[in-house]
């Protein structure tokens, strides 16, 4: 794939499944209160939100430079 919109959305794809395993891996977990599996997906989700931040605050100071 050459096409940058192709290569995004195939990116975008990939991160989706990770995410979806990832928090099927968590509910799954059988040793994990119902409390303690909530606050497991709540913080992959605040760490892929700031991820997304840093990338997007990267992206314009890129852009002013």
């Amino acid at each position: 794939m050459t096409d940058p919109l192709l290569r995004g959305l195939e990116h975008d794809l990939n991160c989706l499944r990770y995410h979806r395993d990832t928090v099927l891996g968590i509910l799954r977990d059988e040793q994990l209160a119902p409390t303690a599996k909530l606050q497991a997906i709540e913080r992959l989700l605040k760490s892929e939100r700031d991820q997304e931040e840093e990338a997007e605050e990267t992206r314009d100071r890129e852009r002013l430079s």
